[in-house]
């Protein structure tokens, strides 16, 4: 048994998680019959006794964006942020108070402390500029 001092609900990403020492529960993976079924769960009067249904996030282009923006469709291609980065990017942002222009230009020009430009090392030189563009001109 382990000795809590506060018991919460947090999803990822979640500034928080970066900002605190927080430990997961493991719980239940989250199925669809977690949610509908209250038989299938380990508490019988209830629904939901489970971890988050697991998401993804699928990146999308329209047919024909890849002949028409080469560069782009390549920067899209190889763009990848992970959780522990979006944590610690969000925390420097909602906790710190640091400015958002700020915190991004940082990653995408690779002077965060928190990574960033890694998903470029694919992209051609050609397409690393327009991949900052793009970047500033969509999230700043």
């Amino acid at each position: 048994m382990c000795d809590l001092e506060k018991l919460a609900v947090f999803w990822q990403p979640h500034w928080a998680v970066s900002n605190y020492d927080l430990k997961f529960v493991d719980l239940p993976r989250g199925t669809p019959e977690f949610y509908s079924d209250p038989a299938y769960v380990p508490n019988p009067d209830v629904t939901g006794d489970c971890d988050f249904l697991p998401t993804r996030v699928f990146k999308t282009v329209w047919p024909g964006f890849e002949d028409k923006w080469p560069a782009a469709y390549e920067v899209l291609k190889g763009f990848t942020l992970s959780t522990d980065a979006q944590q610690r990017l969000m925390g420097t942002v909602d906790v710190d108070g640091r400015a958002i222009d700020a915190v991004t230009s940082e990653w995408v020009n690779g002077t965060s402390p928190f990574g960033g430009r890694s998903w470029m090392q694919q992209s051609s030189k050609a397409t690393e500029h327009v991949s900052a563009q793009f970047l500033s001109s969509r999230f700043l």
